[in-house]
């Protein structure tokens, strides 16, 4: 009885356990692209910033990574955000 049981449950679980994940991966409000992250304390604390990325940085690139500076301190510039962390330099072209 137990076993006939199961079997009845199990793919309705597993169908259950697909639709949560298909909503835990969905990309995070914080992932559009255009947005500019600085760190302000290395390296737990990241954020948005209201800037325009300067002229050729890109995630794609393969140079220097792009800067800005700000009240005497130079730093570095982030397409998102994940969690307090920066993710994804910017970079100018080599």
């Amino acid at each position: 009885m137990k076993r006939q049981s199961l079997k009845k449950v199990l793919p309705a679980f597993v169908f259950l356990l697909a639709i949560v994940a298909s909503f835990a991966f969905t990309p995070a409000p914080n992932d559009v692209s255009g947005d500019v992250y600085i760190q302000r304390a290395l390296p737990t604390n990241c954020e948005l910033q209201t800037m325009s990325l300067p002229y050729g940085c890109s995630i794609n690139n393969w140079g220097a990574q792009c800067t800005t500076f700000e009240s005497g301190v130079t730093r570095d510039l982030y397409s998102r955000a994940w969690g307090l962390l920066c993710m994804d330099p910017y970079r100018l072209p080599l």
